[in-house]
């Protein structure tokens, strides 16, 4: 937006309670962000809950938040933390994704988060079509494995499978 010394003075400006320059900054990233939480969630509105929840924290810590990157990346990075915060409250199986969240979480900047979330995407893509239809139901729209077994007209147990084959594929693929 502004770049990277133009963020630090204005970041300067929200740490001394400056609400214009807040106003500012939520009105050039909302939608951005919006749009890149929207993009892993397929939920508008879910998006614009975190981003809502991520310039609330922005704002409630500002005194505390020391900008080490450009302050786009920052927001970036919490947009996304407050994301996989969403996923790991919902998640149903927390031991078996904590492989895939521990490496994003282990990641420092923007750019390696779209590394690795291309990475992951690359790597769904390479999943057999029916792996990839179930993983996608269970990930992605948050199915339960007996509402994909109904749907797709097959077993629980053929779903288990499924998912197995298909974390197990991503983590590999993290691995390298």
């Amino acid at each position: 937006m502004f770049g990277i010394v133009d963020d630090k003075k204005l970041f300067d400006s929200i740490k001394n309670n400056s609400e214009t320059a807040f106003k500012v900054v939520y009105e050039e990233y909302f939608i951005k962000l919006t749009q890149f939480i929207s993009k892993m969630s397929h939920d508008k509105d879910l998006a614009e809950e975190v981003v809502q929840r991520t310039m609330v924290k922005v704002w409630e810590q500002r005194d505390k938040i020391v900008l080490t990157t450009s302050l786009k990346a920052y927001l970036y990075k919490v947009s996304y933390n407050e994301y996989l915060m969403y996923l790991r409250k919902k998640s149903k199986f927390p031991n078996i994704e904590s492989t895939v969240i521990e490496a994003i979480d282990e990641i420092e900047d923007e750019q390696d988060n779209q590394i690795l979330l291309e990475k992951i995407r690359l790597e769904i893509d390479k999943l057999p079509p029916k792996c990839r239809e179930v993983f996608i139901l269970s990930k992605v729209k948050g199915m339960k494995y007996k509402e994909i077994a109904e749907e797709m007209n097959i077993s629980t147990k053929t779903i288990e499978i499924h998912m197995t084959k298909a974390l197990k594929s991503i983590r590999e693929a993290l691995k390298k």
